[in-house]
């Protein structure tokens, strides 16, 4: 397992994705064995927005994870003319559009502007993720109507509380099909 690296080193890196439009590949400690790569396109205090990267040059949707899971940031550059070369250059998203400032803000921004999001609680259920639309916000938790893994609409929302939360996906290849497959969001009892 590689050393840690710093908070402001972590920092730092992310900050020079953002400007450079770098990618980076990220090593989580909710997630220690996975690594995840992307471009950064907004940085906040908590949390850091990228475009995911596929086979590290294919744009698949966005990924917004908590800094403070983040172990170490690396920056890859091998394909960076290929990916310059893919115009647009990820699924469009408006970025003013989201709001980074706290967990609740994120639940609320992304859902305005993807059909579905993907939502993972890594330290409080490693294997499990939830997969949605929030049809209310609260201060602490969010109600959410949520595609089961048989690609149907459960009947029932369920209450996801922010301080779970480590990560959120939207607008990638496989929400898109769950969506195409479960088809339109039924009224949640």
């Amino acid at each position: 397992m590689s050393k840690e690296q710093s908070k402001s080193k972590i920092r730092r890196k992310l900050a020079h994705s953002l400007d450079g439009q770098i990618p980076v590949r990220l090593t989580r400690s909710v997630a220690p064995d996975e690594r995840e790569e992307g471009i950064v396109r907004k940085l906040g205090e908590d949390w850091v927005l990228l475009v995911k990267l596929r086979d590290r040059a294919y744009f698949n949707g966005y990924m917004i994870l908590r800094i403070a899971d983040l172990e170490k940031v690396k920056l890859k550059r091998k394909f960076m003319p290929f990916i310059e070369s893919r115009t647009p250059a990820a699924p469009q998203l408006n970025l003013d559009d989201i709001d980074l400032g706290s967990a609740g803000s994120i639940y609320g921004t992304t859902s305005a502007t993807a059909p579905l999001i993907l939502l993972y609680e890594e330290k409080r259920a490693p294997d499990k993720l939830w997969i949605g639309t929030v049809v209310d916000s609260r201060r602490k938790s969010a109600w959410i109507h949520m595609i089961n893994p048989n690609t149907r609409w459960y009947y029932k929302v369920v209450n996801v509380r922010f301080k779970n939360l480590t990560r959120i996906d939207l607008l990638s290849d496989y929400d898109r099909a769950l969506l195409y497959m479960a088809g339109p969001e039924p009224k949640a009892g």
